[in-house]
This record gives C-alpha cells, sequence and structure tokens, in this order.
C-alpha cells in the first residue's frame, strides 16, 4: 500500500505551533496555507486529494490566491530539502493539512481522514468540506 491511512473517519485534528517565518523579511506569509504532502508512489486517491484540493484552492478562493491571502503547497516527502517540514506536521504518508498564521502562531488542522474518506467515491463532498473549513479559517484570521 502506498500511502493509505487505515483510518476512514473524517476527523480533524488542530495543532498550535509557531510560525513558520518567510524567507524574505518583505515578504508575507500567507494567512493561510493548504499543504498537501506526498511521497514517491501514489496511489489514486492520493492522487485525487491533491486534484480535488488544488482545484478548491485555484477556483474558489482564486482572488485569496491571486493576493498571496491563501496557498496551495504540494510537498514530497521523499526529498531531504523538505525534511524539516515534514518532521514540524509529523508527516508518515500521503497528508493533508490546513495552516492558519495568525500573528506569530499557526494553527495546524490536519485533513488527512477527510481527504482518504472522500476525495476518490466522492470528491463533491470533499470539495465543499475543505472549502468550509478554509472559508472558517479564513473568517478566523480576519476577525483577529
Amino acid at each position: 500500500m502506498c500511502c493509505s491511512s487505515s483510518e476512514s473517519s473524517p476527523s480533524v485534528t488542530s495543532t498550535d505551533t509557531a510560525a513558520p517565518k518567510p524567507s524574505d523579511a518583505n515578504v508575507s506569509a500567507p494567512v493561510v496555507e493548504v499543504l498537501y504532502f506526498y511521497g514517491k508512489q501514489r496511489c489514486i486517491t492520493c492522487r485525487s486529494i491533491e486534484k480535488y484540493s488544488r482545484e478548491v484552492v485555484e477556483t474558489l478562493f482564486k482572488e485569496q490566491l491571486a493576493a498571496g491571502t491563501i496557498a496551495f503547497r504540494t510537498i514530497d516527502s521523499s526529498k531531504k530539502e523538505n525534511q524539516e517540514l515534514v518532521n514540524q506536521y509529523e508527516v508518515s504518508f500521503s497528508s493533508l493539512f490546513l495552516t492558519t498564521h495568525i500573528g506569530a502562531k499557526a494553527s495546524k488542522i490536519n485533513l488527512t481522514k477527510l481527504g482518504f474518506a472522500y476525495a476518490k467515491n466522492d470528491p463533491v463532498i470533499f470539495k465543499k468540506k475543505l472549502q468550509a473549513a478554509i472559508e472558517q479559517e479564513l473568517k478566523k484570521a480576519v476577525s483577529r
């Protein structure tokens, strides 16, 4: 098996961490990041998670993406240069995270189970739930 989680429940886990610092002091980090981690081998479900996550961000949050308020990133967990981020998110297989940056804090929501539960067999539900999670995080960030 390439990457699958043995649990099928679409529960969400949230963790607060220190926000990563932008590499250029003149560039601010996005408020919300959608991070998709993957390895060398990806099954159809893994590819579906990436495809539909990207689709949600690039179509439903086009303005925020252009403004830099939201970002979509894919991270190859098998590459040495990504190991610090892989360790920070404690990733061991294909994973989907929503990270919200508010000031110096970053809040991580693990949406991996949601992706494995719906992306392949019910992409409409997956996209709606991901959209709702992103909207909730954007509102949270704006209200602070």
